[in-house]
């Protein structure tokens, strides 16, 4: 699902936005549906487009939840490859020592 936020205008001539700017501005369809179940279920005095702000900024909280969980996951993967680069490293065999 897009969100689109009428308050911002087109960043560019074809009316495009910059990668950086547009991904943050999509809401997994599921979301905004559960979103806007709840909104007519619940709270019809909530605006669409109070829904819609509510639903992008939670989307910035999970967003930056999962850049942290990748980020650990990189720094923990990276470690891992060096570990083994140097284990393999020290698996020469010791002819090899020995001729070096």
């Amino acid at each position: 699902m897009r969100y689109m936020d009428p308050r911002e205008t087109a960043a560019t001539s074809m009316g495009l936005k910059p990668n950086d700017t547009e991904k943050e501005d999509w809401i997994p369809e599921d979301a905004f549906k559960v979103a806007h179940d709840f909104r007519t279920k619940c709270a019809s005095n909530v605006s669409k487009a109070m829904m819609n702000t509510m639903l992008s900024d939670l989307n910035k909280v999970w967003r930056a939840r999962e850049q942290k969980q990748i980020s650990r996951v990189k720094t923990q993967s990276m470690r891992e490859i060096e570990h083994l680069r140097r284990a393999v490293a020290q698996k020469k065999p010791y002819t090899s020592v020995l001729q070096d």
